[in-house]
């Protein structure tokens, strides 16, 4: 009788890269039962071999913390599953009734917590210290008390080693069938992609003005922050070298990147983002992609250590339109480095080996029978 898994989110999308795509795919293709409770209003379906289960829309701010994890609660419940893993920090609460009540339960932190709380702009200044102190506390708490605890980088699994005694880091790194051997797509030397979430902390407003006499295309997909930074964008010198398809299917943002010749990702210092490992980082070396990266030591280690891109100061515009031109002077030297991140990312930066961690994560805690 195979084994029940389920994993909880009430703040990721369904399609998830990480938890659907990756960790919840790779446990159902080692035998597992796997479920998948989601909160979007899109109802049930079955997916990769996953049961995606739709407990509605989960509504505002208010209601994704307040209201939603007792709707995931309820329904954890009901399926009995041999091991839970859980993605959100507000469902902590619901990670730590649930093992209450006895069951196996994982924490798969996706972010430094605390540490993201300094980003959150919408939070007053003086009040982001006093809720990271406490959010630092309550997640200590729970951690210490769960079956194990799952990380998206080495340097947030550092953090909670000290806090549980199974700590396993899971890479965010490319799927097998996303790295391209050769693309058949001939890459355009004047247009550059940025993919994913367009932000202030992320970089917009710099990737726009770096443009500005340049004669290069900006092709940027993903959803936009909010209408005052699109408004604002709209008017900085650049944005007429900008082509912004919005939120697009993943095949178009593959597209997209296999036809460009340089990708950014210029994420601000915040603390947040100086130890992380942004899914597209990998997935622009997957594609044989040169990247334009940010200068913070972690990545520097991989764009530079494996020669597929240059560093540089995200906030500064002079020097980031330097290393583009840098990048971009010669189609071989494009051609060179996207071919090195390549080549780095199938030897080494790829999910076969991550996908075995996790795996044995899970066969160790059902073969140990720990409770």
């Amino acid at each position: 009788m195979k084994k029940r898994i389920a994993h909880l989110t009430s703040a990721h999308p369904r399609h998830d890269i990480r938890i659907l795509l990756k960790e919840c795919a790779s446990l159902a293709k080692a035998g597992f039962e796997v479920f998948m409770v989601v909160a979007d209003g899109a109802g049930d379906e079955e997916k990769v071999g996953v049961q995606l289960l739709d407990l509605g829309h989960r509504g505002g701010r208010w209601s994704r913390f307040f209201i939603m994890p007792w709707k995931v609660w309820a329904k954890a419940r009901k399926l009995n599953a041999d091991i839970y893993q859980f993605h959100d920090p507000e469902l902590l609460i619901v990670g730590l009734l649930l093992r209450l009540e006895g069951f196996r339960v994982i924490y798969d932190s996706h972010e430094d917590l605390p540490r993201q709380i300094y980003s959150k702009h919408y939070i007053p200044l003086w009040l982001r210290n006093v809720i990271s102190f406490c959010v630092e506390i309550f997640e200590n708490f729970v951690s210490r008390r769960l079956i194990a605890v799952v990380t998206a980088t080495p340097h947030i699994g550092k953090r909670f080693s000290h806090i549980n005694r199974t700590v396993v880091v899971v890479n965010n790194y490319p799927l097998e069938q996303e790295i391209v051997a050769k693309s058949l797509r001939k890459r355009d030397p004047k247009q550059i992609c940025y993919t994913g979430g367009i932000t202030r902390v992320r970089g917009a407003l710099e990737m726009v003005r770096a443009l500005q006499g340049l004669d290069v295309k900006l092709v940027m997909a993903g959803p936009m922050e909010n209408q005052q930074l699109k408004s604002e964008l709209e008017s900085t010198p650049g944005w007429e070298n900008v082509c912004y398809l919005g939120s697009v299917e993943r095949a178009r943002v593959f597209e997209v990147m296999e036809t460009s010749s340089l990708g950014f990702l210029l994420y601000h210092p915040e603390p947040n983002h100086t130890d992380a490992q942004p899914n597209k980082l990998f997935e622009y070396m997957a594609v044989g992609l040169p990247v334009l990266a940010s200068h913070f030591d972690l990545w520097r280690s991989i764009v530079e250590g494996y020669d597929a891109g240059v560093c540089v100061d995200p906030q500064n515009v002079d020097e980031i339109r330097k290393g583009l031109l840098k990048i971009l002077e010669s189609e071989k030297n494009i051609e060179n480095m996207g071919e090195r991140g390549r080549n780095a990312v199938e030897a080494h930066l790829n999910w076969g080996s991550e996908e075995k961690k996790l795996v044995q994560l899970y066969q160790s805690i059902l073969e140990r029978g720990v409770r």
